[in-house]
């Protein structure tokens, strides 16, 4: 019935703890003898439990025994994967896994520079194009090293499917800021850019004026809402240049939550 091949499509633990990290073993295991069910999974949602990186490096080296081909949403924000778990995520995508991701969570999860400029050193392989949600916010250390990469990753061309990113309550500063203008300036890397958000980071009114000078070059041309709220480092000056590029003063309307 419908209730089962629900259940096929979505494999969903909220707040169960070990049970989940014992549960993510299963597929490479003892699944085997359900008909196959997990190949039909399109979204995992484990958040919020406290899953790290030695589980997190065991279910991804069972994807080397069971794939899941169709999965397109990862869902595990609010555990503790930190920059190792992330690393066994993006080494089992370098190995071909996971290839319909679409939609990584991964907010609230101790990762920082390492794990993140590792996962877009991965994707500037080309290795999966596809991705139309990163969301990496409340990570807190993540800053302009793997910021800038990520751009690298865009300028090649591998990010021109992305709708939303939240990079959110992170550490980072104009360089990253300015690396991912540069690439849109520079190359159109962001033709399907509908969400960003970066509030609580570490701009100024550089990157500030860097993000309103793309916009005015039509930049982020299918951008419809920036959140860049509480970068308090930005001044009056970088706040009213972005909100000029956003409330129709000198270019389309946008939705805008202003700088302070």
């Amino acid at each position: 019935g419908e209730g089962r091949a629900a259940a096929r499509r979505r494999l969903r633990r909220r707040g169960a703890g070990a049970r989940v990290q014992r549960g993510l073993g299963v597929w490479g295991a003892g699944q085997r003898d359900r008909g196959g069910a997990l190949d039909e999974t399109i979204e995992i949602d484990i958040t919020q439990n406290t899953i790290g990186p030695a589980s997190t490096k065991r279910w991804a080296e069972l994807l080397d025994v069971r794939d899941l081909p169709k999965l397109q949403i990862l869902g595990n924000w609010g555990n503790e994967l930190g920059d190792a778990g992330i690393i066994h995520i993006a080494d089992a995508i370098s190995r071909g896994r996971l290839g319909g991701l679409e939609q990584m969570r991964c907010g609230a999860n101790k990762i920082g520079e390492d794990g993140f400029t590792h996962l877009m050193e991965v994707l500037l392989t080309g290795v999966n194009p596809n991705l139309t949600v990163v969301g990496f916010y409340d990570n807190h250390t993540l800053g302009d090293q793997s910021v800038t990469t990520m751009a690298a990753v865009a300028a090649a061309g591998h990010l021109r499917k992305l709708e939303k990113t939240d990079l959110s309550t992170n550490a980072v500063g104009d360089d990253g800021l300015v690396a991912l203008c540069a690439a849109e300036r520079e190359h159109g890397a962001f033709p399907s850019l509908l969400e960003m958000r970066v509030a609580f980071n570490r701009f100024t009114d550089r990157g500030a004026l860097a993000l309103a000078a793309t916009l005015a070059a039509g930049g982020f041309p299918k951008l419809t809402l920036l959140d860049f709220t509480m970068n308090k480092l930005i001044t009056q000056k970088g706040r009213d240049a972005l909100t000029a590029w956003c409330d129709g003063t000198d270019g389309p309307k946008r939705p805008f939550v202003p700088a302070a």
